[in-house]
């Protein structure tokens, strides 16, 4: 089964105008990916000399009609594999066509289509070589929400950077399920561009995910990246996904509770309590130990599939951020600490407050003993963010290994605060029942 498109183009075109039409044709032939939709040929109708393409048919329909088949009881209801998945299909497709110097133009949702597991681009017609001038109309007229504003602007000559703005916004679709602007009419969402605003990320979504979207929409081309810089991180987004693992909680919390509560005002008892807590929680670590060393060993060979992708885009970009922030995760859970110190180094460098980097390099510092640098980087952390669960609880952890147990208990009292789960108020209240147990028995 084929496709046809009308090019609403005949045959009475002049010599100069034919030529260029079948060289571009033949540029269009010659694509071959599996993310871009197949061209198998011209034919015209006789009656008319209008030309059509035959194209490769998909039997699922379009992207956009994809996503709104996801919303279930008024929740769009999709997988972060699956966006991961589009996204770098999608990308991939793109980063080909602007390899072999063609710039689509009119990306969005209704001009990617879906034939089973295949993410097809299409759409992105004749006449859209990259010494071109032209832009879809229908571009601004029906899709205006994805479209570079630097066309509002006039006199503007479309580059690879206009499909990357698309790009971004297609990013965010994908999260979203939703049309970016949906609500509002064309004219509006255009003077919206044109002034700077953009859709806002959707709850949950991951970080590096919409600082990458955000990069893509920025109203400065030369802000945005590449499709190869986005494939990249895509992958990287992906690669780390699949690593991400569920920690689960194995010991009976109503057990333990109920054995508080007829126990608490007996002191011997309650030093006796305290001693078997600690020794439950060391065999259940040994336990977890033995759990997930095999899934340790298998995250490490993922971690350096990632590490792969990460030092590519660092020799594209070296202070590419994302790019040092994982790989110095990448390090430290590989234990490759002095690698990974360099890259948060040249991070901190580049963004001297940046939270995420003093917190990683604060916990690899306590890990390595060197306890005043890790304090000297968190609590320049917790200036910043005073609210920072994290950074409360490692920095607890390192004044518990410094003997100094009142500021250890400060920062893990606030920092269950903040935690404010049943789950972590359990614990506050285990860890305050052992204090209470373990100073009593030494002032006996």
């Amino acid at each position: 089964m084929y496709a046809l498109k009308s090019l609403n183009t005949n045959l009475s075109l002049g010599r100069k105008e034919i030529k260029k039409f079948i060289r571009e044709l033949k540029i269009l032939n010659d694509i071959n990916h599996n993310n871009i939709i197949k061209l198998y040929g011209v034919s015209r109708f006789s009656q008319t000399d209008n030309l059509v393409m035959v194209l490769q048919f998909a039997n699922d329909g379009n992207l956009r009609n994809y996503l709104k088949g996801k919303w279930k009881d008024g929740k769009f209801k999709i997988s972060w594999t699956k966006v991961i998945e589009f996204a770098i299909k999608i990308t991939d497709g793109l980063n080909y066509l602007h390899e072999n110097g063609i710039i689509h133009r009119d990306l969005h949702s209704n001009n990617i289509l879906i034939n089973g597991y295949e993410i097809l681009i299409a759409d992105f017609g004749i006449s859209k070589e990259i010494d071109n001038n032209s832009i879809s109309s229908s571009q601004v007229q029906g899709m205006p929400a994805y479209v570079d504003p630097r066309y509002f602007n006039g006199n503007f000559k479309p580059d690879k950077k206009i499909d990357i703005y698309s790009l971004g916004v297609l990013l965010w679709e994908l999260t979203s399920g939703i049309p970016p602007f949906h609500q509002l009419i064309p004219t509006v969402i255009i003077r919206k561009i044109w002034e700077g605003n953009r859709e806002n990320p959707i709850a949950n979504t991951p970080s590096y995910y919409v600082k990458l979207f955000k990069k893509c929409c920025s109203s400065n081309p030369y802000s945005r990246p590449t499709t190869k810089e986005i494939l990249i991180t895509l992958n990287i987004l992906a690669k780390l996904d699949r690593q991400s693992t569920t920690v689960k909680n194995y010991c009976n919390k109503n057990v333990v509770r109920s054995r508080i509560r007829n126990n608490f005002n007996n002191k011997r008892c309650a030093v006796f309590l305290g001693i078997l807590m600690m020794l439950f929680i060391i065999v259940r670590n040994i336990m977890f130990a033995l759990k997930i060393r095999e899934e340790t060993y298998q995250k490490i060979e993922g971690l350096e599939d990632a590490l792969v992708d990460l030092n590519k885009l660092l020799e594209i970009d070296p202070n590419n951020a994302f790019a040092l922030r994982n790989r110095a995760s990448a390090y430290q859970m590989m234990g490759r600490y002095n690698e990974a110190l360099e890259d948060l180094n040249i991070l901190l460098e580049i963004k001297p407050n940046g939270v995420n980097a003093l917190k990683i390099r604060g916990e690899i510092y306590r890990d390595l003993k060197r306890y005043k640098d890790a304090l000297r980087d968190l609590n320049k952390s917790l200036e910043i963010d005073p609210q920072d669960a994290f950074a409360l609880k490692v920095r607890s952890a390192i004044y518990r290994s410094m003997g100094k147990y009142k500021e250890a208990l400060t920062d893990l009292i606030k920092f269950f605060e903040i935690a404010n789960s049943s789950f972590t108020k359990f614990w506050y209240i285990i860890f305050i029942l052992i204090s209470y147990c373990l100073s009593n028995f030494h002032a006996q």
